[in-house]
């Protein structure tokens, strides 16, 4: 979903595009986190001293 996509069905549904694009963002994180589960695993979080 491009940022002009989401603005052209935002306005037809007349929601706006701010709805669409979360939808994407959604999903592409979805996707990542299927795909690389494992390497994400293997990053260590920082911890402040």
């Amino acid at each position: 979903m491009t940022a002009d996509m989401a603005h052209r069905i935002g306005k037809l549904f007349g929601n706006g595009p701010t709805l669409w694009i979360n939808m994407q963002k959604a999903i592409d994180i979805w996707d990542a986190e299927r795909e690389h589960s494992t390497d994400y695993a293997k990053i260590q979080t920082l911890e402040i001293a």
